[in-house]
């Protein structure tokens, strides 16, 4: 028999068995929902916002951080330049709530390294409260986000990430992104967190304790690692300090990208996690079905696996959005293209280890230190 297609039709059954697994975690994370702490543990929070430029309706994610119910927090903002348009909604922001405590800090440019974490590095140091909460100026916060993040830091937790999902802008690039953003991304740390446990963090909200940061040595210890995120998880987690996944979904805003600059983003996504976690990124290659069933097909297989993948393929992401409550609409139909569009994203990214983020392009060291801007 024909080697190939014994290698492509081996790959398209675990493709098959990965999407039963997104279902089945997605159903063990909506049982986890339910079954959520509830510990009425509500210390006072600082809430840490670098910014840089004016994201997609920055002034209304801001607005949402404003308006959270819960009794004692702060926003401590954090700019490079002085001239850098987001301070004015950040002043506006201030004019409409008086009430509510805010720093404003400009930092001025980071001369190496992780330029959002340098951004950090101040902000966590003028912070009141011993509670922080990390996100970006694309995310927006539901009232009772707050409060229920708050639960889940028990005691014995060392820090709480959340999933994320993405409300689309006007193009047909950002309906895609959201897509990826709001199906395959959760599924992949879904899945990932329930097979083999949660001992990293995601960025979209990440909350812990002052004490925690100091313990693994502050942001200046993430500050050369291009994925923060993961860095700070992972070194609270080796604290013996576990990472909790919140029972909270945060939304992300995007904006109107065309499909270079998302392309450039799955790209910086993927070679960040090709450094940060190799074996996990080596094993993406088992989320690929419609890919491996079209090649077994076009070998010289039978049809029906193709079929069989592409019918998972849309099951595992339609039910991820749905748990998230991501208002996709029909996208999900297109899942098994965008598998496709991953696929490219996934294979190119072992072909290099430069990335553009924010419109710098950086170079990656093999364990995603940044080790030089190209320009």
């Amino acid at each position: 028999m024909n080697p190939w297609l014994w290698l492509w039709g081996g790959l398209t059954a675990a493709s098959c068995a990965y999407y039963l697994a997104v279902i089945f975690a997605g159903r063990r994370f909506r049982r986890a929902l339910q079954r959520a702490p509830v510990t009425r543990n509500r210390p006072p929070v600082s809430i840490l916002k670098p910014l840089r430029g004016v994201d997609a309706r920055l002034a209304e994610n801001l607005r949402s951080h404003a308006e959270l119910d819960y009794p004692a927090y702060e926003l401590v903002f954090g700019v490079a330049d002085p001239a850098d348009p987001a301070l004015e909604k950040v002043e506006e922001l201030r004019a409409a709530y008086p009430q509510l405590p805010m720093q404003v800090h400009v930092c001025g440019v980071a001369s190496e390294g992780n330029a959002k974490v340098a951004l950090l590095e101040e902000l966590a140091a003028a912070a009141k409260h011993d509670v922080l909460l990390v996100d970006d100026g694309d995310i927006r916060l539901a009232p009772a986000d707050l409060a229920r993040l708050a639960d889940e830091l028990t005691p014995e937790v060392g820090l709480v990430s959340t999933l994320y999902r993405a409300q689309p802008g006007g193009t047909a690039a950002s309906g895609f992104d959201a897509l990826w953003i709001s199906s395959d991304f959760p599924g992949q740390a879904l899945t990932g967190a329930y097979l083999a446990g949660l001992s990293f963090a995601l960025g979209a909200a990440m909350l812990f304790r002052k004490t925690d940061l100091e313990r693994i040595g502050g942001f200046a210890a993430i500050r050369p690692y291009l994925a923060d995120d993961y860095e700070l998880g992972r070194r609270v987690a080796e604290l013996g300090r576990p990472v909790r996944l919140s029972s909270v979904v945060v939304e992300t805003v995007l904006g109107s990208p065309g499909w270079g600059e998302v392309w450039r983003r799955h790209l910086r996504w993927s070679r960040t996690i090709r450094a940060s976690r190799p074996g996990g990124h080596a094993g993406f290659g088992v989320t690929f079905g419609s890919l491996w069933a079209a090649l077994l097909w076009a070998t010289g297989g039978p049809v029906w696996p193709l079929a069989v993948a592409v019918c998972g393929r849309i099951a595992a992401s339609a039910h991820t959005a749905a748990l998230l409550q991501a208002r996709l609409g029909w996208k999900p139909l297109a899942a098994p293209l965008g598998e496709l569009w991953s696929a490219a994203v996934w294979l190119w990214s072992f072909t290099g280890r430069e990335v553009v983020w924010r419109g710098r392009r950086l170079r990656l060291d093999g364990h995603g230190r940044i080790t030089g801007r190209l320009n």
